[in-house]
């Protein structure tokens, strides 16, 4: 058997309102100049799943070296979508894990 790290916590998802409001509308805004708003929708729902990932994930992944992230948060860190075009920033505190941005990947810089 293989002993894991840590034990792993279940965090509830918060999702800053201006992650909402700001970073998936434009999100689905771009995707709608390229496809179909129908394939917005469908894309936008894929990031909200893979955020949901980070309520047992969240542990394993380091906080960022990534100075311009450190910035939104000193303990941020960040996942890159699966297609690897866009970045969700978050944090964890207790028992929640908050997203607090969500950009495109190129926009992330060290």
């Amino acid at each position: 058997m293989i002993k894991l790290p840590h034990t792993m916590k279940n965090y509830q998802i918060l999702i800053a309102q201006r992650v909402f409001d700001e970073d998936l509308k434009n999100v689905s805004d771009f995707i709608s100049t390229i496809h179909t708003k129908e394939t917005a929708r469908i894309y936008v729902k894929r990031i909200l799943e893979e955020i949901k990932t980070l309520s047992y994930l969240a542990d394993f992944i380091p906080v960022s070296s990534y100075l311009n992230l450190l910035k939104l948060h000193p303990q941020a860190k960040r996942i890159v979508t699966k297609n690897g075009k866009w970045t969700i920033v978050f944090y964890t505190e207790d028992e929640y894990v908050k997203v607090i941005k969500i950009a495109p990947s190129k926009m992330i810089k060290e």
